[in-house]
This record gives C-alpha cells, sequence and structure tokens, in this order.
C-alpha cells in the first residue's frame, strides 16, 4: 500500500509542479493554463465539441464555457452550427489560435528537457508505457464505478 500512496503523491506532485510551471509560461502571451490545455487538444484534432473537451481536460462546463469563450474573443476559436447536433457547436482553430502551436509546444518541450534530463531514456521508455496503462485503466473506469470503488 505504501508504494500506491507514494505513487499517487508523486503523480500529483508532478501535475501540481506542471500546472504552475504551464500557467507561469502561458501568462507572458496572455493565455492561462485551461486555455493553452484547449489549444493543445486543438492541434491534435480541430473541429471539437465542448463536451469533447470537458470529457477529455476533465474541466467542469463553467470553466470550459468561460474558456471558449476567452478563445473566441481573443481571435483563436471559431465557432460553428454542429450540422449532426442542433444544440451543440464545432470549434476551430483560427490562424490566430494555430499561430500559438510553436510557442505552447516551446513550453512543453523545455518542460520535458527540464524535468527529464537526468532520466537515461530505457527507463524513460519504460515509465511513459507504464504510465500510458495506469492512465488507460483510469479512463476505463466511469465515475459511477469510481464512486462504487470509493465507497467499499
Amino acid at each position: 500500500m505504501q508504494m500506491c500512496q507514494s505513487l499517487g503523491r508523486n503523480i500529483l506532485v508532478i501535475d501540481k509542479y506542471f500546472r504552475m510551471y504551464f500557467k507561469n509560461s502561458l501568462k507572458q502571451y496572455g493565455l492561462n493554463t485551461a486555455e493553452g490545455l484547449c489549444l493543445l487538444s486543438f492541434y491534435e484534432e480541430d473541429g471539437r465539441t465542448q463536451e469533447q473537451l470537458i470529457d477529455m481536460l476533465h474541466y467542469d462546463k463553467g470553466v470550459m464555457t468561460r474558456t471558449m469563450q476567452s478563445l473566441e474573443e481573443k481571435g483563436m476559436l471559431s465557432r460553428m452550427n454542429h450540422e449532426e447536433d442542433s444544440r451543440s457547436y464545432l470549434f476551430y482553430l483560427t490562424k490566430k489560435g494555430l499561430q500559438q502551436k510553436p510557442m505552447i509546444l516551446r513550453i512543453l518541450r523545455k518542460w520535458n528537457e527540464e524535468m527529464l534530463a537526468d532520466i537515461p531514456d530505457d527507463t524513460l521508455s519504460i515509465l511513459e508505457k507504464n504510465l500510458a496503462d495506469i492512465a488507460e485503466t483510469v479512463s476505463q473506469i466511469t465515475p459511477m464505478e469510481w464512486e462504487e470503488k470509493i465507497n467499499e
């Protein structure tokens, strides 16, 4: 059990410091963490709904609504009617939003270089695979299943 507590704690510490680093790095470009993560998700696949982003980034609806509005106001995203679901919109990167990609990727690359510099490549490969496996496992569990596990 001690190892699991340590693993969870370490993941939380890494997440905390990554978010602080990302927030401070984006600030000079007039972006916040949620906006940076949203843009990053659009670089992977353009044309997403707000619900898809909520599921992917695990932000609540209010935060995501404010984030999408802010990115629209900054001219980085545009909103289009969703042809298949009239109750939702599809968001797309604008030219200005796409222009932020090199900066965001540079910030992420610098984080990785700093944090992973002392880890040998073979160890890093194993770590990446194991973390991907853990992420896959936890993402398969629904919120209701998590609630049941907590109450066991």
